[in-house]
């Protein structure tokens, strides 16, 4: 591994641990469907949303494309995750 490259890899690893974090910790906040709307809104706009703007982020611009290609497609399965995670707690609950 080329000693620049070897060097990006743990800032980009960390840039991604820090993103995964951050959309725990905002997942944990939903409180209603609303919430849920805007946190989708929030991460997946195509142009206002988090995973847009990462584009802009000297961390990420750092990375290999195809890091970058797999990071994006991880984040927004990530995202819907959280989306179905929220849809089956609801029906739990509704069911009580």
């Amino acid at each position: 591994m080329p000693e620049a490259t070897a060097r990006t890899l743990p800032d980009f690893w960390g840039f991604l641990q820090e993103k995964i974090a951050t959309l725990n910790e905002e997942s944990a906040k939903v409180q209603s469907d609303s919430d849920m709307k805007n946190l989708l809104d929030r991460w997946l706009h195509p142009q206002s949303g988090v995973l847009a703007k990462l584009e802009d982020d000297p961390s990420f611009a750092l990375a290999r494309p195809s890091a970058q290609q797999i990071f994006m497609a991880m984040m927004r399965n990530r995202v819907r995750q959280v989306e179905h995670e929220w849809d089956i707690w609801r029906s739990l609950h509704e069911d009580m």
